[in-house]
């Protein structure tokens, strides 16, 4: 079973093989195999290093190729099936994730990995390469702290943080659309792992104020500047 009791879930994964994986807030990460009674735990030591890097999971995604990769609040991991364990990520690019609270993994393709981070914007990692990129602040991203980041079928990437939802061009890493609580959503300040597509295309977004649920591919946001008129 899970233990202890009450404690919070930050991740849940189903991945290809039928597993169950479990983001835990304070007791690492389980594992329960297709047709398994009881889950297989995986605790942080710091002493092996072939352990995950913290036992505060905050996110688990699939890989293209099928491989597991867990995020945690000092860093990201690689699950090993042959052996059971983990390697351990810790430099993309020139950056190094040690310090860096991870909130969300996407894969928008087999080579390119989005990292939501807690402090740090969004990363665009290309695996092969090892070229990275930062989106943050001072490139028109709302807020520095990025809660969930996901791909629509248009291939626009979503950056859900705590000052609204951004649409971001991939190709250009340009910031295309900025919704918040004065254009529809409830809430501009999001919940982490509250960012989904649906199977038919729609957004479905977790804030503080409540859900949002639209399609983004008829999504029309003003495209002039409002007028400001000052008074006495």
């Amino acid at each position: 079973p899970l233990y202890p009791p009450g404690e919070n879930i930050w991740a849940l994964l189903k991945d290809s093989r039928g597993q169950l994986w479990v983001g835990r807030e304070r007791h690492g990460l389980s594992r329960l195999a297709s047709g398994a009674k009881h889950f297989v735990h995986y605790r942080h030591n710091a002493d092996a290093p072939q352990t995950i890097t913290n036992d505060y999971v905050l996110n688990i995604t699939e890989s293209p190729d099928g491989r597991i990769w867990v995020a945690t609040q000092t860093g990201l991991n690689i699950w090993q099936p042959a052996t059971d364990d983990f390697r351990r990520i810790t430099q993309v690019g020139d950056i190094a994730l040690a310090d860096i609270s991870i909130k969300s993994l996407h894969f928008s393709d087999e080579n390119t990995l989005w990292i939501a981070t807690q402090s740090h914007g969004l990363l665009r990692w290309h695996i092969t390469s090892n070229q990275v990129m930062t989106i943050d602040q001072a490139h028109g991203l709302p807020s520095n702290s990025v809660a969930s980041v996901l791909s629509d079928n248009d291939g626009n990437i979503w950056a859900s943080t705590l000052a609204g939802l951004t649409r971001i061009d991939p190709n250009q890493l340009t910031i295309t659309a900025l919704l918040t609580e004065h254009n529809g959503l409830a809430g501009h300040a999001s919940n982490r792992n509250a960012l989904h597509l649906s199977g038919s295309g729609e957004l479905w977004l977790g804030a503080t104020g409540g859900l949002t649920r639209f399609n983004p591919h008829k999504l029309q946001l003003p495209t002039t500047s409002p007028q400001i008129e000052l008074t006495h």
